[in-house]
């Protein structure tokens, strides 16, 4: 609902475990991630976000309907985009499980 997305886009420190597990829609995306994600880069607030995949994967996870392979869906582009942006750079953790 609407005053959890403002509380997520508005809370001191917000941590996104696991990235790319949800269920990936056209809604979840441009409803729900791409405004907390853009309030929280606007307004400079820390954001931290695990996934077990990269930042590219996941916009192309999030880009159904696109016309064409290897084509991103433009909100899908967006959110490569702001991804980039919040995080900087990727790190790299290998491990193995046992």
């Amino acid at each position: 609902n609407e005053e959890q997305k403002e509380a997520l886009s508005n809370i001191d420190i917000l941590v996104l475990d696991g990235l790319g597990n949800e269920i990936k829609t056209d809604y979840v995306r441009d409803r729900i991630l791409l405004p907390i994600l853009t309030e929280r880069y606007r307004n400079h607030l820390p954001t931290i976000i695990t996934s077990n995949y990269t930042i590219e994967e996941i916009a192309e996870m999030y880009s159904s309907g696109r016309k064409n392979a290897g084509t991103l869906h433009p909100s899908a582009r967006h959110l490569l985009d702001l991804l980039k942006a919040i995080c900087g750079k990727e790190i790299t953790l290998l491990s193995k499980l046992y």
